[in-house]
């Protein structure tokens, strides 16, 4: 027996078209009954009883913010991704991959002084200073100490133009 009688009888109450159409697929969790991986993570969540969620914390708005403004850069796509995973603070750094239990020290390789977070790495170690001093974009002029990439992030979103902004990204 391939169903069960309750599916099988609502298999048999359907209605065969009249005209020769060929069958097609159709997800009927979204309007256009293309399947989305966004609509099928909403219903999941709906059938596993998730309603935690639901409203979005004014954090969660910024960040929408940040994540439209990133991914609507003129730059590759994988600088893009980079990006949002430095915002989300999910790079292989040192102090990650201790936290992840990969490694035992997290002292930065090249300054050996601080730990080497993400926003170590990329923004506040001597060596990344240096690279940024090398830039002809105002970046390098930008920012101060921050805590994470992604506050680093929306203090340059707040500060330079979409091409600085670019540039930032790809430098």
């Amino acid at each position: 027996m391939i169903f069960n009688r309750f599916d099988a009888e609502a298999i048999l109450k359907i209605s065969l078209s009249r005209r020769q159409v060929q069958d097609k697929m159709v997800w009927m969790h979204c309007r256009n009954g293309k399947y989305t991986v966004k609509s099928g993570y909403h219903v999941a969540r709906m059938l596993a009883g998730d309603t935690t969620g639901r409203e979005e914390s004014s954090e969660q708005r910024a960040n929408h913010r940040v994540w439209n403004r990133l991914w609507q850069l003129c730059v590759p796509s994988k600088i893009k991704v980079f990006g949002w995973r430095a915002c989300l603070n999910i790079l292989p750094s040192k102090v990650n991959l201790v936290r992840w239990q990969i490694l035992k020290e997290d002292r930065c390789g090249l300054c050996q002084r601080c730990p080497e977070s993400v926003i170590h790495a990329l923004w506040e170690c001597s060596v990344a200073q240096d690279v940024w001093a090398g830039s002809t974009a105002r970046i390098h002029k930008c920012g101060g100490v921050k805590e994470d990439f992604l506050q680093l992030f929306q203090f340059m979103m707040s500060k330079l133009s979409e091409e600085e902004l670019e540039a930032f990204l790809v430098q």
